[in-house]
């Protein structure tokens, strides 16, 4: 199927999509924060893994991102 005007990318595991938004980059810098306790950082990881990793339980590689764009938007 093709929309005139619209470019379409994707699909792409939703693991690999928030990994290359930044949400690795974002985690270490809560981690990093100051005054953040362990109880606090080991949640921000235990929640990462949940979002972007491909084990079980992980949505990762369950879910899928497709993004549908202008072409006006991608010159």
């Amino acid at each position: 199927m093709s929309i005139p005007g619209a470019k379409v990318s994707g699909p792409v595991p939703q693991g690999e999509w928030l990994l290359g938004m930044g949400i690795g980059f974002r985690a270490d810098r809560m981690i990093k924060a100051a005054g953040i306790t362990e109880e606090k950082k080991d949640r921000v990881r235990q929640d990462l893994a949940r979002l972007a990793g491909k084990g079980e339980g992980e949505m990762g590689a369950v879910y899928n991102v497709l993004t549908i764009t202008s072409e006006s938007q991608n010159k």
